[in-house]
């Protein structure tokens, strides 16, 4: 993914930088949260006074143009924008942890499916082993069959 700013424009009225840029080299739409980060890295910015305003990908196309907004503080963010904006493409406090639980399930199933088959193998081992202990006592009994024939 390689952002190219194309237009910067300070508006001090509002406090805030104002930037068009493309995205090119991608083959999916980015999400606001990857293009966030892109860009407050690239301005030395922090995320959190970071708004896209918007993403657009044209039909066919292997770019993505958009416009994003730095403010200077987080009370001129909150005082200038609207509520939506921010919000987008930010994960509730809800959201995160009904994530952070499924996750913990998803590994918690892994670990159990994993012990389960670490058994399975032990016990197809000792079975083996068994089967293992049956022949060596079949050919020994064999052995001792043929000698007693011989004599």
């Amino acid at each position: 993914m390689h952002l190219e700013i194309e237009k910067e424009y300070k508006n001090p009225l509002m406090e805030r930088t104002e930037i068009d840029f493309s995205i090119s080299g991608i083959e999916i739409t980015p999400s606001r949260k990857e293009v966030t980060k892109k860009i407050a890295a690239l301005k030395n910015a922090k995320e959190e006074l970071v708004v896209i305003e918007f993403l657009k990908q044209p039909f066919g196309k292997h770019s993505v143009n958009g416009r994003a907004r730095i403010y200077n503080s987080k009370e001129r963010l909150e005082r200038v924008e609207t509520d939506y904006l921010p919000k987008r493409g930010k994960k509730s406090k809800e959201a995160e942890k009904t994530e952070a639980k499924k996750s913990v399930e998803k590994t918690e199933a892994k670990a159990e499916k994993g012990k389960e088959k670490l058994e399975e193998k032990k016990e197809k081992g000792k079975g083996e082993e068994e089967k293992g202990q049956e022949k060596e006592e079949k050919t020994k009994q064999g052995e001792e069959g043929k000698g007693n024939e011989k004599e």
